[in-house]
């Protein structure tokens, strides 16, 4: 299984990546992106199944990245997370179809139980 971390923030980005055992979650391939224009180009190239991306980020922000891998593939498991407790940004995330929103700073366990849950 192959999942797409995508935030603007170097320091959650890799804190993310390097936080987490992922072979233990059987996640075999693990990418990156700093936004959403290189996260849709990766995704082209990798197809992920899951994907957990920022909502807010220069260039393109999570809800069009959400709404643009959803055309390309329904069936992609997108997670958003953010620093923005808005029921506007919530709302728009599950109509475009998001399994779920997570405030930051992420809480490690609660984290993974939510990985499983996707898979």
């Amino acid at each position: 299984m192959k999942l797409l971390i995508v935030d603007d923030d170097v320091q959650i980005r890799t804190g993310i990546e390097q936080g987490i055992d992922w072979p233990a979650l059987e996640i075999g391939q693990v990418a990156t992106a700093a936004n959403g224009i290189e996260a849709l180009r990766l995704f082209d190239e990798l197809s992920p199944e899951i994907v957990l991306t920022d909502v807010r980020m220069p260039g393109m922000d999570g809800l069009e990245l959400l709404r643009r891998i959803k055309e390309i593939n329904a069936k992609t498991k997108v997670i958003i997370l953010s620093g923005y407790d808005e029921f506007a940004y919530l709302k728009k995330a599950i109509q475009l179809g998001a399994v779920d929103y997570e405030l930051k700073p992420i809480r490690t366990r609660r984290f993974v139980a939510l990985i499983r849950k996707v898979k």
